[in-house]
C-alpha cells in the first residue's frame, strides 16, 4: 500500500493513498502486465471501485500483489484461465460486495476470504478447488455461491451459517453428501448433479484408501459405497469401519467387535451395544451390567460387563456378574456370589432349580435350600433354622434351630 507519511515533533501518522483505475493501469505498464483486457471503474471519489480482468495469458498465475492494496474495490474479475493461486491478502479487500475468479485452474481459496464480511456473491466455478474453508460460514451477507465444475468432495457445515444464502451451485464435483444443515434451509436453493465418473474415479468408493461412505450408507467387501444388501450386509463382507453395515438373522455377524442393535445394525454406542436396549449378541458383542443392563438369550456377563459364552464370560471364579446374566459354577468355576446357589448342572440362580438340595444343589460353591420343600444337605452340611445349608453355627447349633432331619446337628 502506498503512505503519505506526515511528521510532527512528537508522532509520525501513516495515511493510506486511493487508488484511482489510472494507477491500476500504471502499475500493470510497470509490472510488465498487458493492459488490454483491463476494465476498471472509479467511483465518485476518483478511487476504483469496479476491476474487470479477462485474459487467456498463461504467464499471469496469481493476481498481482498491488491489487490487494486497492481497498476501496467493490467487484473484482479475475481470469486468466491459468490462476493458480490467491493471496491470503485477499481478507484485506474489505469493501468487496462481488468476487469473479471462474475459470482458472485455483487449487486452494485462503482461510483469509471469511474476513470478507461484505460479500454478496461469489463465483468460484470451473476451477480445481477440493474443498472449501470453513471460515466462508464467516461471510454473513453471501446470497450466492458458485462453486460448480471443481474437484471438491466435501461442503463445510458451517455455510448452514449463511442465513441470507439462497443460492448454492455444487453441481459436476465429486460430494458424496450434503450437510443436512443446507438440505433443510428452505430457503436455499441448491444445484447438483452427478458427478462425472472420468472426473472424479474415487468417487463412490471407500476404504482404507478412500475413506469412509456418506452418512448411512455401506461399504462393500470391494470398497463401493450403497445402499443395498450387497453392500450392507454383514454376512457379504460389509466393512463397518467405513460405513453403516447390517446385522441380524438375515445379515450375519457384525465385525470388528462391534455391536448389533436391536434394529439390525452395527456399531460401538450405546445405542448399538446396550442390553437393555435390545442389543443382539448371537450377532455381536453385547455390553451388561448397572448401566447396559442384563444379558439376553442365557448368556452370561463378564467382570467387564460384557455378554457371552465362553468361560472368560461366564466362570464366577473371573468374575462373572450373576445379577447380570448366567454364570456358571463348580470346580473348574468357582463359588457363586451374591448369596446366589450352584445348580447340579453348575450355574448360578436363586430359584428353586438352582437352589434346591433335593435337586442336587452343590453346596460347595454356594448357597443351597433345605428342608421339607427342598430335601437334605449333602456333604456333611448342617441344615440351619431357616433351611440353608452350611457348616457354621448358625447352620449347625441345635440351639439355634439346626434340623436334624436335613442334615447333621451338633
Amino acid at each position: 500500500m502506498k503512505f503519505k507519511f506526515i511528521s510532527s515533533l512528537t508522532f509520525n501518522v501513516a495515511i493510506a493513498l486511493a487508488y484511482s483505475c489510472q494507477d491500476i493501469e500504471n502499475n500493470f505498464k510497470t509490472n510488465n502486465i498487458s493492459c488490454s483486457p483491463l476494465l476498471c471503474y472509479d467511483n465518485r471519489s476518483n478511487e476504483a471501485s469496479e476491476l474487470y480482468y479477462s485474459t487467456t495469458s498463461e504467464s499471469l498465475t496469481s493476481i498481482p500483489e498491488f491489487i490487494f492494496e486497492v481497498t476501496s474495490l467493490s467487484r473484482l474479475l479475475f481470469s486468466t484461465g491459468h490462476l493458480e493461486v490467491i493471496s491470503k491478502d485477499i481478507g484485506k479487500l474489505n469493501n468487496l460486495s462481488y468476487i469473479d475468479f471462474s475459470h482458472n485452474q485455483i487449487k486452494e481459496i485462503p482461510k483469509e476470504i471469511g474476513n470478507l464480511e461484505n460479500v454478496y456473491e461469489i463465483n468460484l466455478s470451473f476451477n480445481k478447488l477440493t474443498e472449501i474453508p470453513e471460515t466462508m460460514g464467516n461471510i454473513n451477507n453471501l446470497k450466492k455461491l458458485d462453486l460448480s465444475e471443481n474437484n471438491i468432495t466435501s461442503i463445510p457445515t458451517s455455510l448452514g451459517n449463511l442465513g441470507r444464502l439462497y443460492e448454492l451451485n455444487i453441481s459436476k464435483n465429486c460430494i458424496k453428501s450434503i450437510p443436512s444443515v443446507l438440505t433443510n434451509k428452505q430457503s436455499l436453493d441448491i444445484y447438483s448433479e452427478e458427478s462425472y465418473s472420468s472426473k472424479c474415479p474415487n468417487y463412490g468408493r471407500c476404504g482404507e484408501k478412500y475413506g469412509s461412505c456418506p452418512d448411512g450408507q455401506c461399504c462393500s467387501k470391494k470398497g463401493y459405497c450403497g445402499l443395498t444388501s450387497a453392500y450392507c450386509s454383514s454376512a457379504k463382507g460389509c466393512q463397518s469401519e467405513f460405513g453403516q453395515c447390517k446385522c441380524g438373522s438375515e445379515n450375519g455377524q457384525c465385525s470388528g467387535g462391534r455391536c448389533c442393535s436391536k434394529k439390525g445394525y452395527c456399531g460401538l454406542t450405546s445405542a448399538y451395544c446396550s442390553s437393555a436396549k435390545g442389543c443382539q449378541s448371537e450377532f455381536g458383542e453385547c455390553k451388561c451390567g448397572e448401566v447396559n443392563g442384563q444379558c439376553s438369550s442365557g448368556r452370561c456377563c463378564s467382570r467387564k460387563g460384557y455378554c457371552g459364552l465362553t468361560s472368560a464370560y461366564c466362570s464366577s471364579a473371573k468374575g462373572c456378574q450373576s445379577e447380570f446374566g448366567q454364570c456358571k459354577c463348580g470346580s473348574e468355576n468357582g463359588q457363586c456370589s451374591s448369596g446366589r446357589c450352584c445348580s447340579r448342572k453348575g450355574y448360578c440362580g436363586l430359584t428353586s432349580a438352582y437352589c434346591s438340595s433335593a435337586k442336587g444343589c452343590q453346596s460347595e460353591f454356594g448357597d443351597c435350600k433345605c428342608g421339607s420343600e427342598n430335601g437334605q444337605c449333602s456333604s456333611s452340611r448342617c441344615c440351619s433354622k431357616n433351611g440353608y445349608c452350611g457348616t457354621s453355627s448358625a447352620h449347625c447349633a441345635i440351639i439355634k434351630g439346626c434340623q436334624s432331619e436335613f442334615g447333621v446337628c451338633k
